[in-house]
């Protein structure tokens, strides 16, 4: 006697073949993951077309925004000490 097995309701099933339910899935996933080397390729690609700034900004730029935010914090203190004498004066 033959093996017969009937397919579930709803699979895709190749004729002559054993039913193989993944093939739809399989083929999706097959083609996300070329979608994503695709994208990646393209992103390497990019990338090297990128002019980098040279160290000498990158440190300039560094040093420049370290003391910018050094002097905006020193101004802040000293108006919030300003505001709080001031206010205080005004509220006794």
């Amino acid at each position: 006697m033959a093996n017969h097995r009937s397919p579930k309701p709803g699979l895709p099933v190749r004729v002559g073949a054993d039913p193989i339910p993944f093939d739809k899935e399989w083929g999706e996933m097959k083609e996300k993951l070329n979608a994503l080397v695709q994208y990646l390729k393209e992103t390497r690609a990019e990338t090297k077309k990128v002019v980098w700034p040279d160290r000498r900004y990158i440190t300039v730029a560094t040093v420049i925004i370290l003391i910018l935010s050094i002097v905006t914090g020193l101004y802040v203190t000293v108006v919030d000490f300003a505001l709080t004498k001031i206010f205080g004066v005004l509220i006794k």
